[in-house]
C-alpha cells in the first residue's frame, strides 16, 4: 500500500510540477519574506499532524461510541 501511495505521489508531482510552475515557485521563493513563508509551511504541517492525531484509532472505537442520530455520543450498550 505504501508503494502504491509513493507511485501516485510521484506521478502527481511529475504531472503537476511543470517548468512554468517550478519557475513560479522559484520567483515566490526569491520575492517572499522568509518568516511568513516558513510559518505557512510549519502551520500547514502542524494542521496535518493534528488531523492525523485526532483521527488516530477511529477504526478501533467500540461500537458503544457510535454517533447517535442527534449527533451525541451516548452509550448504546444493552446489558443482559
Amino acid at each position: 500500500m505504501a508503494l502504491l501511495a509513493a507511485v501516485i505521489t510521484a506521478l502527481c508531482l511529475w504531472v503537476l510540477l511543470t517548468p512554468p510552475v517550478l519557475h513560479g515557485l522559484g520567483r515566490l521563493r526569491a520575492d517572499a519574506k522568509p518568516a511568513p513563508l516558513l510559518a505557512a509551511f510549519v502551520l500547514s504541517g502542524l494542521v496535518q499532524w493534528l488531523r492525523a492525531w485526532r483521527s488516530r484509532g477511529d477504526d478501533q472505537r467500540p461500537a458503544d461510541a457510535a454517533r447517535c442520530a442527534d449527533g451525541s455520543h451516548r452509550a448504546q450498550v444493552e446489558f443482559p
